[in-house]
Protein backbone atom coordinates (compact mmCIF):
# COMPACT_ATOMS: atom_id res chain seq x y z
CA UNK A 1 0.00 0.00 0.00
CA UNK A 2 1.36 3.45 -0.78
CA UNK A 3 1.89 6.24 1.48
CA UNK A 4 -0.64 8.10 -0.57
CA UNK A 5 -2.99 5.68 0.28
CA UNK A 6 -2.49 4.96 3.90
CA UNK A 7 -2.35 8.85 4.65
CA UNK A 8 -5.67 9.22 2.89
CA UNK A 9 -7.51 6.05 4.29
CA UNK A 10 -6.09 7.42 7.62
CA UNK A 11 -7.20 10.86 6.99
CA UNK A 12 -11.16 9.45 6.12
CA UNK A 13 -11.39 7.47 9.34
CA UNK A 14 -10.60 10.29 11.60
CA UNK A 15 -12.50 13.11 9.85
CA UNK A 16 -15.26 10.64 9.71
CA UNK A 17 -15.23 9.67 13.55
CA UNK A 18 -14.72 13.53 14.60
CA UNK A 19 -17.30 14.84 12.70
CA UNK A 20 -19.44 11.98 13.73
CA UNK A 21 -18.63 13.20 17.24
CA UNK A 22 -19.32 17.11 16.64
CA UNK A 23 -22.47 16.93 14.86
CA UNK A 24 -23.89 14.65 17.24
CA UNK A 25 -22.67 16.21 20.05
CA UNK A 26 -22.01 13.05 21.72
CA UNK A 27 -19.47 11.83 24.25
CA UNK A 28 -16.86 9.81 22.63
CA UNK A 29 -13.67 7.21 23.39
CA UNK A 30 -10.75 7.73 21.47
CA UNK A 31 -7.93 5.30 21.77
CA UNK A 32 -4.62 4.85 19.94
CA UNK A 33 -2.17 1.52 20.98
CA UNK A 34 0.74 -0.33 19.56
CA UNK A 35 1.10 -3.96 19.98
CA UNK A 36 4.63 -5.27 20.01
CA UNK A 37 5.64 -8.65 19.08
CA UNK A 38 9.36 -9.70 18.89
CA UNK A 39 10.38 -12.34 16.10
CA UNK A 40 9.83 -16.00 16.90
CA UNK A 41 11.19 -19.15 14.59
CA UNK A 42 8.36 -20.29 12.57
CA UNK A 43 8.27 -23.92 12.23
CA UNK A 44 7.77 -26.14 8.88
CA UNK A 45 7.87 -30.02 8.14
CA UNK A 46 8.95 -28.92 4.54
CA UNK A 47 11.66 -26.25 4.85
CA UNK A 48 14.96 -27.47 3.56
CA UNK A 49 17.46 -28.66 5.87
CA UNK A 50 19.43 -25.57 7.26
CA UNK A 51 17.46 -23.13 6.24
CA UNK A 52 15.38 -21.10 9.20
CA UNK A 53 12.60 -18.47 9.15
CA UNK A 54 11.08 -15.86 11.85
CA UNK A 55 8.05 -13.48 12.56
CA UNK A 56 7.57 -10.61 14.06
CA UNK A 57 4.61 -7.80 14.23
CA UNK A 58 4.06 -4.44 15.06
CA UNK A 59 0.34 -3.83 14.89
CA UNK A 60 -0.68 0.14 15.09
CA UNK A 61 -4.54 0.39 16.37
CA UNK A 62 -6.35 3.77 16.21
CA UNK A 63 -10.31 3.31 17.36
CA UNK A 64 -13.45 6.45 17.82
CA UNK A 65 -16.17 4.35 19.90
CA UNK A 66 -19.59 7.17 19.64
CA UNK A 67 -22.64 6.43 21.62
CA UNK A 68 -24.89 7.71 19.10
CA UNK A 69 -28.31 6.80 21.06
CA UNK A 70 -29.30 6.86 24.81
CA UNK A 71 -32.59 6.40 25.93
CA UNK A 72 -33.89 5.34 29.74
CA UNK A 73 -36.84 2.94 29.70
CA UNK A 74 -38.12 4.19 32.97
CA UNK A 75 -40.20 0.86 33.18
CA UNK A 76 -37.04 -1.37 32.88
CA UNK A 77 -34.81 0.78 35.18
CA UNK A 78 -32.32 0.50 32.21
CA UNK A 79 -31.17 2.44 29.06
CA UNK A 80 -31.19 1.63 25.54
CA UNK A 81 -28.13 1.85 23.63
CA UNK A 82 -26.98 2.33 20.24
CA UNK A 83 -22.81 2.76 20.00
CA UNK A 84 -20.45 3.16 16.96
CA UNK A 85 -17.02 2.46 16.21
CA UNK A 86 -14.45 3.03 13.63
CA UNK A 87 -11.98 1.65 13.21
CA UNK A 88 -8.32 1.84 11.27
CA UNK A 89 -5.13 -0.82 11.67
CA UNK A 90 -1.67 -1.56 10.41
CA UNK A 91 -0.40 -4.73 10.71
CA UNK A 92 3.38 -5.10 9.98
CA UNK A 93 5.30 -8.72 9.46
CA UNK A 94 8.43 -8.00 10.28
CA UNK A 95 9.63 -11.24 8.14
CA UNK A 96 13.05 -13.38 8.15
CA UNK A 97 12.85 -15.28 5.21
CA UNK A 98 15.04 -17.30 3.10
CA UNK A 99 15.40 -14.70 0.28
CA UNK A 100 13.28 -17.19 -2.49
CA UNK A 101 10.48 -16.55 -0.77
CA UNK A 102 10.40 -13.21 0.73
CA UNK A 103 8.57 -11.74 -2.75
CA UNK A 104 5.57 -14.31 -1.75
CA UNK A 105 4.57 -12.83 1.36
CA UNK A 106 3.71 -9.10 2.26
CA UNK A 107 5.32 -6.45 4.94
CA UNK A 108 2.36 -4.69 5.82
CA UNK A 109 -1.51 -4.98 5.67
CA UNK A 110 -4.45 -3.11 6.70
CA UNK A 111 -7.86 -3.05 8.29
CA UNK A 112 -10.39 -0.23 7.93
CA UNK A 113 -13.82 -1.06 9.88
CA UNK A 114 -16.76 0.14 10.99
CA UNK A 115 -18.61 -1.94 14.38
CA UNK A 116 -21.93 -1.49 16.09
CA UNK A 117 -23.42 -2.36 19.36
CA UNK A 118 -27.09 -1.89 20.16
CA UNK A 119 -28.35 -2.97 23.74
CA UNK A 120 -32.14 -2.99 24.07
CA UNK A 121 -33.79 -4.23 27.65
CA UNK A 122 -37.14 -6.27 26.91
CA UNK A 123 -37.98 -7.34 29.92
CA UNK A 124 -37.07 -6.53 33.64
CA UNK A 125 -34.11 -9.11 33.16
CA UNK A 126 -33.58 -9.57 30.37
CA UNK A 127 -31.50 -7.14 27.72
CA UNK A 128 -30.72 -7.83 23.76
CA UNK A 129 -27.21 -7.46 23.04
CA UNK A 130 -26.45 -7.14 19.06
CA UNK A 131 -23.27 -6.14 17.53
CA UNK A 132 -21.77 -6.27 13.89
CA UNK A 133 -18.27 -5.35 12.14
CA UNK A 134 -17.70 -5.02 8.85
CA UNK A 135 -14.56 -3.87 6.82
CA UNK A 136 -11.97 -3.74 4.20
CA UNK A 137 -8.89 -6.23 5.32
CA UNK A 138 -6.01 -6.20 2.77
CA UNK A 139 -2.79 -5.49 2.04
CA UNK A 140 -4.51 -3.05 -1.15
CA UNK A 141 -1.86 -3.93 -3.87
CA UNK A 142 -4.99 -3.96 -6.55
CA UNK A 143 -7.74 -2.22 -6.80
CA UNK A 144 -10.34 -2.73 -4.01
CA UNK A 145 -12.93 -5.80 -4.67
CA UNK A 146 -15.73 -7.57 -2.53
CA UNK A 147 -12.58 -10.42 -1.77
CA UNK A 148 -11.13 -7.30 0.33
CA UNK A 149 -14.48 -6.99 2.64
CA UNK A 150 -14.91 -8.82 5.98
CA UNK A 151 -17.65 -9.13 8.41
CA UNK A 152 -18.47 -10.24 11.96
CA UNK A 153 -21.73 -10.35 14.30
CA UNK A 154 -24.09 -11.74 16.89
CA UNK A 155 -27.40 -11.35 19.01
CA UNK A 156 -26.97 -12.52 22.69
CA UNK A 157 -29.67 -13.00 24.95
CA UNK A 158 -28.72 -11.60 28.47
CA UNK A 159 -30.11 -12.31 31.76
CA UNK A 160 -29.75 -9.49 34.46
CA UNK A 161 -29.61 -10.95 37.68
CA UNK A 162 -30.06 -8.43 40.65
CA UNK A 163 -26.48 -9.54 42.25
CA UNK A 164 -24.35 -7.94 39.83
CA UNK A 165 -24.16 -11.17 37.01
CA UNK A 166 -25.40 -10.58 33.91
CA UNK A 167 -25.40 -14.50 31.90
CA UNK A 168 -26.28 -14.53 28.37
CA UNK A 169 -26.31 -16.86 25.44
CA UNK A 170 -26.35 -16.34 21.56
CA UNK A 171 -25.33 -16.91 18.03
CA UNK A 172 -22.46 -15.44 16.52
CA UNK A 173 -20.49 -15.11 13.21
CA UNK A 174 -16.54 -15.30 13.47
CA UNK A 175 -13.62 -15.81 11.60
CA UNK A 176 -11.68 -16.88 15.11
CA UNK A 177 -10.73 -20.13 14.07
CA UNK A 178 -9.71 -19.27 10.50
CA UNK A 179 -12.85 -19.73 7.99
CA UNK A 180 -16.35 -17.87 8.73
CA UNK A 181 -18.35 -20.02 11.04
CA UNK A 182 -21.64 -19.95 13.20
CA UNK A 183 -20.64 -20.88 17.37
CA UNK A 184 -23.10 -20.81 20.05
CA UNK A 185 -21.76 -18.16 22.71
CA UNK A 186 -21.52 -17.91 26.24
CA UNK A 187 -21.25 -13.82 28.04
CA UNK A 188 -20.81 -13.55 31.60
CA UNK A 189 -19.92 -10.54 33.33
CA UNK A 190 -20.21 -10.33 36.97
CA UNK A 191 -19.23 -7.10 39.07
CA UNK A 192 -18.57 -8.47 43.05
CA UNK A 193 -18.48 -5.03 45.38
CA UNK A 194 -17.57 -2.22 42.64
CA UNK A 195 -13.54 -3.73 42.86
CA UNK A 196 -13.95 -7.46 41.00
CA UNK A 197 -14.95 -7.95 37.26
CA UNK A 198 -15.33 -10.79 35.50
CA UNK A 199 -15.75 -10.89 32.04
CA UNK A 200 -15.90 -13.33 29.36
CA UNK A 201 -16.59 -12.84 25.73
CA UNK A 202 -16.12 -16.01 23.33
CA UNK A 203 -13.89 -16.64 21.55
CA UNK A 204 -12.21 -12.80 21.93
CA UNK A 205 -11.36 -13.05 25.86
CA UNK A 206 -11.60 -14.41 29.08
CA UNK A 207 -10.52 -10.93 32.20
CA UNK A 208 -10.64 -11.19 35.67
CA UNK A 209 -9.87 -7.21 37.10
CA UNK A 210 -9.66 -5.46 39.95
CA UNK A 211 -11.11 -1.82 39.64
CA UNK A 212 -9.45 0.92 41.84
CA UNK A 213 -12.29 3.28 41.48
CA UNK A 214 -12.11 5.59 38.42
CA UNK A 215 -7.92 5.84 38.47
CA UNK A 216 -6.97 2.14 38.50
CA UNK A 217 -7.16 -1.60 37.04
CA UNK A 218 -5.18 -4.43 36.90
CA UNK A 219 -6.08 -7.90 35.65
CA UNK A 220 -5.36 -11.24 33.79
CA UNK A 221 -6.61 -11.66 30.51
CA UNK A 222 -6.94 -14.80 28.05
CA UNK A 223 -7.10 -13.11 24.92
CA UNK A 224 -7.79 -14.43 21.26
CA UNK A 225 -6.46 -12.26 18.16
CA UNK A 226 -6.91 -12.92 15.15
CA UNK A 227 -6.90 -11.52 11.98
CA UNK A 228 -7.39 -12.15 8.07
CA UNK A 229 -6.16 -10.09 5.41
CA UNK A 230 -6.80 -10.09 1.44
CA UNK A 231 -3.12 -10.22 -0.24
CA UNK A 232 -2.15 -9.86 -3.47
CA UNK A 233 1.58 -11.58 -3.38
CA UNK A 234 4.04 -10.28 -5.59
CA UNK A 235 5.70 -13.01 -8.37
CA UNK A 236 2.28 -15.06 -7.33
CA UNK A 237 -0.64 -16.11 -10.09
CA UNK A 238 -3.68 -15.78 -7.38
CA UNK A 239 -4.60 -13.99 -5.01
CA UNK A 240 -5.45 -15.39 -1.14
CA UNK A 241 -5.64 -14.69 2.56
CA UNK A 242 -2.93 -14.28 5.59
CA UNK A 243 -4.37 -15.30 8.73
CA UNK A 244 -2.92 -14.97 11.78
CA UNK A 245 -4.10 -16.36 15.32
CA UNK A 246 -2.30 -15.71 18.81
CA UNK A 247 -4.02 -17.06 21.80
CA UNK A 248 -2.21 -15.49 25.34
CA UNK A 249 -2.39 -15.34 28.50
CA UNK A 250 -0.87 -12.23 30.94
CA UNK A 251 -1.39 -9.10 32.94
CA UNK A 252 -2.81 -5.63 31.85
CA UNK A 253 -3.59 -2.90 33.64
CA UNK A 254 -5.12 1.04 33.28
CA UNK A 255 -4.14 4.41 34.50
CA UNK A 256 -6.09 7.41 34.31
CA UNK A 257 -2.87 9.97 34.06
CA UNK A 258 -4.87 12.94 33.77
CA UNK A 259 -9.00 13.62 33.84
CA UNK A 260 -10.46 11.55 31.03
CA UNK A 261 -6.81 10.35 29.62
CA UNK A 262 -5.98 7.02 30.69
CA UNK A 263 -3.02 4.49 29.82
CA UNK A 264 -3.20 1.37 28.85
CA UNK A 265 -0.32 -1.73 29.14
CA UNK A 266 -0.12 -5.15 29.25
CA UNK A 267 2.11 -7.74 28.71
CA UNK A 268 1.31 -11.74 27.68
CA UNK A 269 2.57 -14.61 26.70
CA UNK A 270 1.47 -16.64 23.40
CA UNK A 271 0.26 -19.95 24.70
CA UNK A 272 -1.27 -20.76 20.51
CA UNK A 273 0.47 -18.78 17.63
CA UNK A 274 -0.54 -20.07 14.09
CA UNK A 275 0.14 -18.16 10.22
CA UNK A 276 -2.10 -19.55 7.89
CA UNK A 277 -1.89 -18.71 4.21
CA UNK A 278 -5.16 -19.97 2.38
CA UNK A 279 -6.39 -19.88 -1.23
CA UNK A 280 -8.89 -17.26 -2.50
CA UNK A 281 -11.99 -19.76 -1.74
CA UNK A 282 -10.43 -19.54 1.69
CA UNK A 283 -8.75 -23.29 1.41
CA UNK A 284 -5.70 -24.26 3.12
CA UNK A 285 -2.56 -23.87 1.25
CA UNK A 286 0.34 -23.65 4.07
CA UNK A 287 -0.17 -23.45 7.95
CA UNK A 288 3.10 -22.50 10.30
CA UNK A 289 3.75 -23.01 14.09
CA UNK A 290 5.05 -20.06 15.13
CA UNK A 291 7.43 -20.05 18.54
CA UNK A 292 5.27 -18.86 21.62
CA UNK A 293 6.49 -15.48 22.35
CA UNK A 294 5.37 -12.51 24.47
CA UNK A 295 3.09 -9.79 23.38
CA UNK A 296 3.60 -6.50 24.36
CA UNK A 297 0.80 -3.75 24.12
CA UNK A 298 0.57 0.01 25.30
CA UNK A 299 -1.69 2.53 24.17
CA UNK A 300 -3.90 5.75 25.11
CA UNK A 301 -7.61 6.20 25.68
CA UNK A 302 -8.98 9.94 25.85
CA UNK A 303 -12.37 10.14 26.82
CA UNK A 304 -14.32 13.16 25.28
Amino acid sequence: MKPKKIAKATTTIVTAGLLCCFSLQASADISISQIYIPNTNIHSDDAPVGQSASIGMEILDFNIKVPLYKKMDAELGRPTLFINSLNFRQHKFNWDLPLDTTDEVPEKVYGISYGFEFIKPIYKKVTLVSFGEFGAYSDFEEKTDEKDFLMEGGLLAVYNFENGLDLGLGPIYTRAFGNPEFLIAPFVRYKYNNKILIDVRVPKHITVSYLHKDSFMIGIAARSVYSTYHINPDNQPEEGNIVFSDVTLGVEGTVAIFDGIVLDLSAAQAVKRILEIQDDNNNRIAERDLDNGIVYKAGLRLML
